[in-house]
């Protein structure tokens, strides 16, 4: 199995749930991790979306599918809406094509969305099975589906899937909400105005789950950390220059994040000694003035020349 493959989909995957949870209201994930499951989102409605191995019967040995469910038990193969196959998606640079198989339901709601059924292009189709084979994502051969994207960006793959997802919920009388996070335009906030300029996170997922292996999800500064609470963070600011070089990424709890993002925790680059801001001397976080960072498990410390950047005034 090419493991270089294996991860993509894996962060992927991750990266697609987080995606679904701002684009639909009120979601909360959940890190399951119970040999199948790998993480769920629970809707107000009741419901839950998936992500998660599948299979024929009790033979959970299909790695990567995004499942929408009725109820939150992601072992009743009854309750799917349908199954998405991420051996299907195909990143090419910054964008993304993505076909999706007839489902066994739901046909009606799929072309009202996407159209008719196409044949897949001859580069696609060989792109799948091989991401197939090598990921042990079935025997299958496909060759046609409906087109969820082609040369599409992030935003548009989570909106195009997120108003997939809310129709089949509607039709089986579930509504769900979609966020106006993904609406081209931000609405106005009351009696304050402002002009922004951010520049996209387009490959953001892969940033943070290359430092997640890098780190074995542990926080460099405090060690052991569930999973769910650390952040991959960008060392120099990724406005500048959009840098998701892992040397320019740290992996550390969400609250020391903050911190470091607002130079109230300091990362020495000569020494790699962590220094708290005196605001905070006498807080809890004054115990960690001193304590050198990890380095990752291949032996490496974060770019001298990043850090530098980052401490100066």
């Amino acid at each position: 199995m090419s493991e270089g493959v294996y991860d993509e989909l894996a962060g992927l995957g991750y990266s697609i749930m987080e995606g679904l949870k701002d684009a639909l209201d009120d979601g909360c994930l959940v890190d399951v991790d119970d040999g199948i499951c790998y993480q769920r989102l629970d809707l107000p409605n009741g419901n839950s979306i998936h992500f998660q191995k599948w299979g024929p019967g009790s033979n959970w040995k299909l790695p990567f599918y995004l499942i929408p469910k009725i109820g939150s038990k992601h072992n009743n193969a009854g309750d799917r809406l349908f199954q998405l196959n991420l051996a299907l998606l195909r990143p090419v640079g910054d964008k993304f094509q993505w076909y999706l198989r007839r489902p066994q339901r739901m046909c009606d709601e799929y072309e009202e969305q996407l159209g008719e059924v196409q044949d897949f292009p001859e580069d696609y189709r060989e792109y799948v099975l091989n991401c197939k084979e090598v990921t042990g994502a079935g025997n299958d051969r496909p060759a046609t589906g409906y087109l969820l994207v082609e040369n599409g960006g992030w935003r548009e793959l989570i909106t195009k899937l997120a108003r997939l997802i809310e129709v089949c919920y509607v039709k089986h009388h579930q509504p769900i909400k979609t966020s106006s996070f993904y609406e081209d335009e931000a609405l106005n906030d009351p009696e304050r105005y402002a002009n922004r300029r951010a520049r996209i996170r387009i490959n953001q997922w892969k940033f943070r789950w290359v430092l997640r292996r890098a780190y074995a999800d542990r926080c460099a500064i405090t060690g052991t950390t569930p999973h769910h609470a650390l952040d991959a963070c960008h060392i120099q600011n990724h406005n500048e220059d959009g840098n998701n070089r892992r040397a320019n990424g740290i992996l550390l709890r969400a609250d020391l994040h903050n911190l470091f993002d607002k130079k109230l925790l300091k990362i020495n680059p000569k020494t790699y000694r962590v220094e708290i801001d005196s605001a905070l001397k006498d807080t809890p976080y004054g115990t960690l003035e001193g304590k050198k960072i990890c380095k990752t498990i291949d032996g490496k410390y974060p770019s001298q020349k990043y850090l530098r950047i980052k401490y100066e005034p």
